[in-house]
């Protein structure tokens, strides 16, 4: 269930279409596409910027499309993703909370 929806100055996406959400366990989802649907689709390599304090570490980040880490702290972390024309990649910020 989603409970709330990731603002635009929680996660930023260079290229393609953002829907980001929490679930009621705190963790963040965000699904990033190819936005060129219906015309002729292109591969796309977008930036995308997380900003959510106290809980990004490198473990706490998964995703079902490979990605590279750029640069990651503790309230920040940039990634990069490669999608193949009208490609989707989903991915999940675990919530470290206790």
């Amino acid at each position: 269930l989603a409970m709330s929806l990731v603002g635009d100055k929680e996660v930023e996406c260079s290229a393609g279409t953002l829907i980001g959400f929490r679930d009621t366990n705190g963790d963040a989802h965000v699904i990033i596409s190819d936005d060129r649907c219906p015309g002729k689709g292109h591969a796309i390599r977008p930036l995308v910027r997380i900003k959510i304090p106290d809980i990004i570490k490198e473990s706490s980040i998964s995703s079902d499309k490979e990605f590279e880490i750029i640069e990651i702290d503790r309230n920040e972390a940039l990634l990069r993703l490669s999608l193949e024309p009208y490609g989707t990649a989903k991915i999940r910020i675990k919530c470290q909370c206790a």
